[in-house]
């Protein structure tokens, strides 16, 4: 199959032809932007690790250590450490069991 050369064929075009396929151009892209985004679910809050020592009555520095030592799942921003609502409500589940 051969590629299609775009600017011969709009030279070689008779100006109604050229008219046409702008205007169908036009209605194409707006019918792209008229539709609605597709929904992405929204992602869980981060929570800092004084967000964390708070819910678990604990200090900073021994959530660091939950997570030093991979107890507490945590996501690492740059040197922030955020640790994720579910995985909070993970760990305490494993230590009632």
């Amino acid at each position: 199959m051969t590629p299609i050369n775009f600017e011969q064929m709009i030279h070689d075009a008779p100006l109604p032809e050229l008219i046409c396929m702008v205007g169908l151009l036009q209605v194409r892209m707006l019918e792209r932007l008229s539709q609605p985004a597709p929904v992405t679910p929204a992602p869980e809050d981060l929570l800092t690790v004084a967000d964390v020592a708070k819910r678990l009555h604990m200090s900073a520095y021994r959530v660091y250590e939950l997570v030093r030592q991979r107890k507490l799942k945590a996501e690492h921003l740059g040197k922030s450490v955020r640790v994720r609502p579910s995985a909070l409500t993970e760990y305490v589940a494993k230590q009632g069991a």
